[in-house]
C-alpha cells in the first residue's frame, strides 16, 4: 500500500527509469534517514526541513505519494513553527520510510523477472567503462556520466564488477564526483 508502481512509472517516464531510480533510492535510503534523524536530534530545523522536502519529492517520484504527503505535512509544520506536530510524527514517518526497503526489494524482484536477458558486459568493456567514468567525473561532466550509465542499462554487469558499478552509480546520482574518483583510484 505504500508504493504505487504505476504512479512511479508514470512520474519516471518509463519502466526502466523507474526501476533505476527505485534502486538508487533503496541504496541511499539509510543515509537519507540517518541525515534527517541526526538533524532532528540536533534541533537543526532549517536543515531538517530542507532534507524532508528533498525526501518528499523523491517519495512522490517513486510512487510513495502517501508518504510524500506525510513529508509535506512535516515540512509545513517546520515552516509554520509547529514543533509539537513534528515531534509527534517524526518517528512514525521515519519507520514507514525505512519499511519501504522490503517493499522495494519485492518490486525490483518482480521487475527483474519481467526483464529480458541482457548481454553480459565483458572484462575489457568494463575496464573501458570505469576509465570513462573516471575521466568524466574528473571533468565534472554529468552529461557524459549520464550517457555512460544509460548505455550500460543494455548490459548485465559481471558479478565481480557489480558492487563497484552500483557504488559509482549511487555516487553519480548524489553528484558526488569525488567519491567516484576515490572509489576508482582504489582499483587502479
Amino acid at each position: 500500500d505504500l508504493i504505487d508502481v504505476d504512479t512511479g512509472i508514470y512520474f519516471n517516464g518509463s519502466r526502466r527509469t523507474y526501476k533505476n531510480n527505485l534502486k538508487t533510492f533503496y541504496d541511499t535510503i539509510d543515509k537519507k534517514i540517518n541525515d534527517i534523524s541526526g538533524l532532528y536530534s540536533e534541533g537543526k530545523t532549517e536543515d531538517y526541513t530542507i532534507k524532508v522536502h528533498s525526501l518528499k519529492s523523491t517519495l512522490k517520484t517513486i510512487g510513495a505519494t502517501g508518504l510524500g504527503d506525510e513529508a509535506q505535512m512535516i515540512e509545513d509544520a517546520c515552516k509554520n513553527g509547529d514543533p509539537d506536530y513534528v515531534a509527534s510524527h517524526h518517528d512514525d514517518f521515519v519507520k514507514k520510510v525505512l519499511s519501504l526497503k522490503d517493499i522495494i526489494v519485492k518490486v525490483l524482484n518482480t521487475e527483474e523477472k519481467k526483464r529480458p536477458s541482457l548481454p553480459m558486459a565483458g572484462r575489457d568493456m568494463m575496464a573501458g567503462v570505469f576509465d570513462e567514468i573516471y575521466h568524466a567525473a574528473e571533468e565534472l561532466d554529468s552529461y557524459r556520466l549520464d550517457g555512460i550509465f544509460s548505455r550500460m542499462e543494455a548490459y548485465s554487469i559481471p558479478e565481480e564488477n557489480k558492487e563497484l558499478f552500483e557504488k559509482l552509480k549511487s555516487a553519480y546520482n548524489e553528484f558526488d564526483y569525488d567519491m567516484i574518483i576515490k572509489e576508482l583510484d582504489l582499483t587502479r
